[in-house]
């Protein structure tokens, strides 16, 4: 793992934060760069699908899980050395009216956040495990 500060931060009606592609390139070990980040005007699914595509190119997949549905053996992902994301209530934007998630990355708890004010998160409501593509040989005898 090697923590990577995030670039942007959320400003309501106006900026993206961008703390989801930090965890990631923090967690795969990437230049924050090499990852999409994402406009304002785009919605999340939209977002999702080009975050998606592209880990696919540099050979990963992201699997998300919902905290009731985790596993200690998922939380080990061998592939990141036990590394995952976890999603959260910001501690920044503490309204009645909209809940502002922020991702860290977790092992064990928080071991990394990428806002430079490390308040971390309130509650955890999803793990995401990153796994790399596992390419399995086509049989090349045809009958």
């Amino acid at each position: 793992m090697k923590p990577i500060k995030q670039k942007y931060f959320h400003i309501p009606n106006v900026q993206n934060g961008d703390c989801w592609r930090a965890c990631i390139a923090s967690v795969i070990e990437c230049d924050i760069n090499e990852l999409p980040s994402m406009p304002i005007d785009e919605s999340w699914s939209e977002y999702c699908q080009k975050m998606d595509k592209r880990l696919a190119e540099l050979g990963w997949e992201n699997c998300q899980y919902p905290v009731r549905r985790i596993t200690e053996d998922l939380l080990a992902s061998p592939d990141t050395n036990g590394y995952v994301l976890a999603l959260g209530k910001s501690p920044r934007f503490n309204s009645s009216i909209e809940r502002i998630n922020h991702y860290v990355v977790w092992k064990n708890g928080i071991v990394h956040d990428p806002h430079p004010e490390n308040q971390g998160i309130m509650d955890i409501i999803d793990f995401e495990i990153m796994k790399k593509i596992r390419v399995i040989p086509l049989n090349q005898t045809y009958e």
